[in-house]
């Protein structure tokens, strides 16, 4: 109980933080009406809608709950990094991957290059989403797959110094972090993989070539 009362501070204010995050989002979208559900105002305002409500959301809302739910029991739970700790970081990273499992996991981009792609059919953003999802079948379970993969290892990552540094906003810090770069690392990823698949497939005609 003593401990809970040391970090209850800093759970209100995360808590707070996360409120206030949510109704500011919340106002935005009612601010927006009808126009929020058109892909063609999404693909019009795509960067104004990313910075001033995904980035909230992404950055600050997520993390901030997430570390309330699966962070700060730990760091209440344990005052050090010991065997027992490791069992707890090891359980609350598998819950916390696990729960990234859940989610239509198709994103704004996917849904206006389809626009631009003429194979929308309707101009419904989340009508579209489902069709979408629906469409790619078996890769969206390996994208659930993945995503649940690199959230467990960054959840051991965070959890560990979450309990390391007895601080919940050393963790908040590391997942909004890592919730604002991971874009662009999934990107360079990407690209990073394409060029190698390039590399082997033209390795591989040369071999045939030669034989």
């Amino acid at each position: 109980m003593d401990r809970v009362i040391v970090f209850l501070p800093s759970i209100v204010i995360l808590a707070s933080i996360a409120l206030a995050t949510i109704f500011y989002c919340r106002w935005l979208i009612k601010h927006y009406g009808e126009e929020f559900k058109s892909v063609a105002w999404h693909k019009e305002h795509e960067l104004k809608v990313s910075l001033v409500l995904g980035t909230p959301l992404i950055v600050v809302y997520a993390p901030a709950v997430e570390e309330l739910i699966f962070r700060a029991p730990l760091i209440i739970a344990f005052s050090s990094v010991t065997t027992n700790a490791w069992y707890g970081i090891l359980a609350s990273s598998l819950a916390f991957s696990l729960m990234h499992l859940f989610g239509k996991k198709v994103f704004m981009p996917e849904i206006i290059a389809a626009r631009q792609g003429c194979e929308h059919q309707t101009d419904d953003v989340i009508v579209e989403a489902n069709r979408i999802h629906a469409q790619l079948g078996k890769s969206v379970l390996r994208r659930k797959v993945w995503h649940a993969a690199c959230t467990f290892i960054i959840g051991i990552f965070i959890s560990y110094f979450a309990v390391a540094s007895q601080s919940l906003w050393v963790a908040f810090g590391i997942h909004a972090s890592w919730n604002l770069i991971m874009p662009f690392v999934a990107q360079v990823i990407m690209i990073l993989g394409m060029i190698m698949c390039a590399v082997i497939t033209r390795l591989f005609k040369r071999k045939q070539q030669r034989c």
